[in-house]
């Protein structure tokens, strides 16, 4: 199957897009005015923003990660297209017989390591060279996503914080209340129930924002493994067989 150009941030502008639609209709239906009247510790204010600032983060890291797959794309075009001319490292770059040069790209930066790590006399490392630079590719492309992991996972904490802030609210309003008449017993269950919906909605709108945050960055996640998978193997088999080790 045929991808178009910049597929992953138009998969996560379409995902993007389709929970933002979905926020207008919540939105529409009355759903976020009884969030915030009915949360009285105030903590889904800071869920949301939390989501917010996850969301651009997303986009923008999307948007970083679907120009380097762009780019590996054009390079293994390249290498196909001249599969039959030596490769020469001359430097940092990575040539195509004597004058066709791969794009700078993290893919380029990966295949020029594999082979320095290539020229070593260590066999085992030579064994292992694209699983260990692979790892440290991996690593170093995914250690800016830990920022969202920890968005969803105190989306999820704040929540809970929600809900223990709730049922003191709740067991408050009982501890208040000296006696038992009508009046007061009216008022203790609308405290009560002020309680229970902050617990309830705050625990709902931290589930939710961190479900939805996360399949975002799982998409994330998915693209930086399909961009070292198509760098091993192009540097497994098209690169390493054909390398010629240094240029005049």
């Amino acid at each position: 199957m045929k991808k178009y150009d910049h597929h992953l941030f138009l998969s996560w502008l379409i995902l993007a897009s389709v929970i933002t639609f979905c926020i207008i209709v919540a939105w529409d239906q009355g759903l976020f005015i009884a969030l915030f009247s009915l949360d009285k510790s105030k903590i889904s204010y800071a869920i949301m923003l939390i989501y917010a600032l996850g969301m651009l983060h997303c986009g923008w890291r999307a948007w970083q990660i679907s120009k380097q797959l762009q780019l590996s794309d054009k390079a293994v075009q390249l290498i196909y297209h001249h599969r039959n001319n030596p490769v020469y490292l001359d430097g940092n770059h990575l040539r195509l017989g004597q004058h066709l040069s791969l794009p700078g790209s993290v893919m380029t930066e990966f295949l020029v390591d594999t082979i320095q790590a290539s020229m070593a006399n260590d066999k085992t490392r030579d064994e292992n060279r694209s699983t260990a630079l692979a790892e440290i590719y991996t690593d170093r492309l995914k250690s800016s996503h830990e920022y969202g992991w920890f968005f969803v996972d105190a989306m999820i904490k704040m929540g809970l914080l929600g809900t223990i802030v709730g049922f003191i609210f709740m067991l408050g309003s009982v501890a208040d209340s000296s006696n038992l008449d009508i009046n007061a017993m009216q008022k203790v269950m609308q405290q009560m129930s002020a309680g229970m919906g902050t617990a309830l909605y705050t625990t709902l709108a931290g589930l939710t924002g961190s479900l939805l945050l996360a399949m975002q960055y799982q998409l994330l996640d998915r693209g930086v493994d399909d961009l070292m998978h198509t760098a091993i193997h192009t540097a497994e088999v098209h690169i390493l067989p054909n390398v010629i080790t240094t240029t005049d």
